[in-house]
């Protein structure tokens, strides 16, 4: 393969909408994840090729330039193992002087090619929805992990470093199981001329509590420290004896009772969107209501004016920015630019499908 096939990560969507090719082509198509239906997923992608390959030739590239653009995704339609291991969605994104970038996406899209300044990441903003994404930690007395996600899929596994095990919690061990002891010492385990003789038994049950709960405040720590600076909701999947002891914490906003170990990826990111989603759906509808809100009183601190909103955007005023998932789908430079300064200032992004003023609107910081 020409090159790895990445997962989408809000990063990996912030980079190409802000980087600065001389000429972008950004590919999305819809693929098949299984049965025979994966055997047309090349199909799709050289459909996409010809399309992007005219465009090209209306931007004003020749031959060699479309060439060399177009005929490393070319080589992919051969390649039958990455055509059997897709997401619902790929994106394939190729500039000049860029390495060409393969992206994984877990939300079906419309099939599109753009050929124009920027790379188009529209179809998969909702990844960049701050009341779309949170976070899931999954617990045993066994391990202990962290995953990015939003309502669209699971995302990549973060290293938060979290314990992997109460045995390789750092707290000693200081209990000492009579069969361990000098021979004279042991429960019938042996004659005491047997000057060597081990023999274990299992710990008492005070001991295993305290070290699961030394287990449970050593990922309560970790998980403090990863996520100090991040403002995702957090979702808890783990069994009951897990939720008992990591729930005073005050990190999860909800939690799941489940063993993780027990669940698929999909099982897992289904259970947790269930548990959270009626908290994303209020904070989306609150950040809506207040971008609203402030388009009503005519007072300057918002608009739904897109030439007003790419100015801002441009300046770094625009502070929220709510776009309709029909806006999205649109073939639109101006969308391309305006999502590019908004995400190079760090703003707020909203997708939504309903009660939005506008196609595109927005909250400005001054």
């Amino acid at each position: 393969m020409y090159a790895t096939t990445e997962t989408a990560t809000p990063q990996t969507l912030i980079d190409l909408a802000t980087a600065e090719p001389e000429l972008a082509v950004s590919i999305l198509v819809p693929m098949a994840t299984t049965g025979k239906e994966t055997a047309a997923n090349s199909t799709v992608l050289k459909n996409a090729l010809r399309d992007a390959g005219e465009q090209l030739s209306e931007a004003g590239a020749d031959d060699d330039e479309r060439a060399a653009l177009l005929t490393p995704v070319a080589a992919l339609l051969d390649d039958h193992e990455l055509w059997q291991n897709q997401g619902a969605g790929l994106g394939v994104f190729v500039a000049r002087g860029h390495s060409p970038r393969l992206i994984r996406l877990p939300m079906e899209v419309d099939a599109q090619v753009s050929v124009g300044r920027r790379f188009r990441i529209a179809p998969a903003l909702s990844l960049l929805d701050a009341d779309d994404a949170f976070l899931i930690v999954t617990a045993t007395h066994d391990s202990a992990r962290l995953y990015s996600a939003s309502r669209a899929g699971l995302g990549e596994q973060l290293d938060a470093g979290l314990p992997d095990s109460a045995q390789d919690d750092a707290v000693e061990n200081d209990y000492e199981n009579p069969v361990q002891a000098s021979p004279p010492l042991r429960p019938n385990t042996g004659t005491a001329t047997i000057s060597n003789a081990q023999v274990y038994g299992d710990a008492p049950p005070e001991w295993r509590e305290t070290r699961q709960h030394d287990h449970a405040q050593a990922i309560v720590q970790a998980l403090s420290a990863a996520t100090n600076d991040r403002h995702e909701r957090i979702v808890l999947v783990a069994g009951a004896d897990m939720l008992g002891l990591l729930r005073p914490s005050g990190l999860f906003s909800a939690d799941v009772e489940h063993n993780p170990d027990a669940l698929s990826a999909e099982e897992l990111h289904a259970h947790a969107v269930a548990a959270i989603e009626a908290q994303l759906n209020e904070q989306r509808a609150d950040a809506v209501d207040s971008v609203a809100a402030s388009l009503g009183r005519h007072d300057g601190s918002a608009t739904s004016d897109p030439a007003e909103l790419l100015t801002a955007a441009l300046e770094g005023r625009v502070g929220t920015l709510v776009v309709t998932t029909e806006a999205t789908t649109r073939q639109d430079e101006d969308l391309d630019e305006l999502l590019s300064a908004v995400l190079a200032t760090a703003a707020r992004i909203v997708v939504t499908d309903e009660d939005a003023p506008a196609p595109l609107s927005g909250l400005l910081r001054y």
